[in-house]
């Protein structure tokens, strides 16, 4: 019995071991794009920045979920959506909200 238990305990661990290398984070090669001439670099730095932003919100959001903090839940989706009505306002009342300079964020040549 103790040879089956022992037996049995090493081909858990051993499953596990394997389990967590097989399944453990790796980088991801991040492709490059081409830039493209249609958008300013302002623009460009603007939606850059809005994406960092909505990045690191979604990476609380979801540990805030995976916890079951339904308080943080609320705030984080709270600001999360309120950041997508303005973006729709802005959108809707003005095509150059988006640049901080007030310029056209497109370039038209």
């Amino acid at each position: 019995m103790t040879k089956t238990l022992t037996i049995g305990g090493s081909v858990v661990l051993a499953t596990v071991v394997g389990a967590a290398l097989l399944l453990r984070p790796r980088p991801v090669a991040h492709e490059e794009h081409p830039v493209t001439a249609a958008l300013a670099p302002a623009a460009r730095q603007v939606v850059r920045t809005k994406m960092a932003r909505h990045d690191l919100q979604m990476r609380e959001l979801l540990t805030r979920v995976v916890l079951l903090d339904d308080d943080g839940v609320a705030r984080v989706g709270g600001e999360v959506s309120t950041n997508r009505l303005w973006r729709a306002r802005s959108r809707a009342t003005s095509s150059t909200a988006c640049c901080p300079s007030g310029s056209s964020c497109f370039k038209t040549s």
